[in-house]
């Protein structure tokens, strides 16, 4: 088993000389992935305050969406309390994690419900329960829809964007004729 390899096939060799290169390629596309998702559900909550604030404003839309709008407490949700609270409790359900947790809307709800609780808590103690129940609810689901909409829409932009050339798997296929390519013998040549 000597070869010039020291008894390693050629295959995983190369794999190896690419691990560290394949890792920060990982790496970045992780960072990139994460910082793109916080960026994007800052832009979604701050564009939901400017519609909730010209939705509180527009004295013609009565309705569902007026009373929606209503039901949501301004004074929460204008000011970068929101914002953080919104980062923090997405990054501690994992709502930034990888693949299949960054889409997961359950996730998303969770995160938006305990960032919602966390600004609204005051009025939770100080005010009347139903009311508190109401316009957690409102907020909730005002925030949390979009931002699960967005979540899909970044994947699928990412996708079409992320940096081509990442090994993924390897495959080695080799016929019985031929265990000298396994084994590293006859390289040089």
């Amino acid at each position: 088993l000597g070869g010039p390899f020291g008894g390693v096939s050629f295959a995983r060799t190369v794999g190896a000389r690419r691990a560290g290169q394949n890792l920060k390629l990982h790496l970045s596309m992780a960072v990139v992935r994460v910082c793109a998702l916080v960026v994007t559900d800052l832009a979604v909550l701050t564009a939901m305050a400017l519609v909730l604030r010209f939705l509180r404003q527009a004295d013609q839309l009565g309705g569902v969406l007026g009373g929606l709008a209503r039901l949501v407490p301004e004074q929460y949700f204008a000011a970068w309390q929101f914002g953080v609270a919104l980062v923090a409790c997405m990054a501690l359900v994992g709502a930034y994690g990888r693949g299949s947790q960054r889409r997961d809307g359950s996730l998303v709800f969770a995160g938006t419900a305990i960032a919602v609780l966390l600004v609204t808590y005051q009025f939770v103690w100080t005010g009347p329960l139903l009311a508190a129940a109401l316009q957690w609810s409102a907020s909730v689901l005002v925030i949390a829809a979009p931002l699960a909409l967005s979540r899909l829409i970044v994947d699928a932009v990412v996708s079409i964007v992320r940096p081509q050339g990442v090994m993924q798997r390897v495959l080695v296929v080799s016929s019985a004729d031929s265990p000298q390519w396994l084994s590293g013998q006859d390289l040089d040549a």
